[in-house]
């Protein structure tokens, strides 16, 4: 019995095991976002840029092995050696066969990582606006600390 290694099963070990031990951080690093949010301490805000920038780090190396093994495995040729003999026996059409090995390379080698490159995208244009919002705010509070330093000053030459 020959074993298949597939892109669509090196991809779910890779995303179950690595990226499920990042999920919990940023789960947190999320909660702790909204707490600083809401309550408006830069403390609770700022972990959010390094932990979700590691986090986009570690996707992106996996989105890039998947899409290498993806490669890999396709060059191999055997699942589309496989799908082409049982299309072929089945159905007295030749076109078909290569139709749906197309379609099938076309779902996996084109649409798959233009999907997860859009996704991606969508999640790095979030990152830079939220950084963007807490680097806002901590420049606004420190603006804030200048002015009540600067009133405590005045306060104290009038006395």
């Amino acid at each position: 019995m020959a074993l298949f290694v597939t892109a669509a099963t090196v991809n779910m070990l890779i995303k179950k095991s690595l990226l499920a031990l990042i999920d919990v951080p940023v789960i947190i690093s999320f909660v702790f976002l909204i707490i600083g949010l809401y309550m408006k301490k830069l403390k609770f805000m700022k972990q959010f840029i390094y932990i979700y920038l590691g986090y986009l780090v570690i996707q992106f190396i996996v989105y890039i092995i998947t899409i290498i093994l993806t490669i890999i495995v396709f060059g191999m040729r055997n699942p589309n050696i496989n799908a082409i003999n049982y299309y072929v026996n089945v159905d007295d059409f030749i076109e078909k066969p290569f139709e749906v090995v197309r379609q099938y390379m076309f779902e996996r080698l084109i649409l798959y990582p233009v999907l997860v490159s859009i996704g991606y995208l969508i999640e790095l244009i979030y990152y830079n606006i939220t950084g963007s919002y807490i680097e806002q705010f901590e420049n606004n509070l420190e603006k804030e600390l200048e002015s009540r330093k600067l009133e405590e000053n005045e306060q104290l030459f009038i006395n």
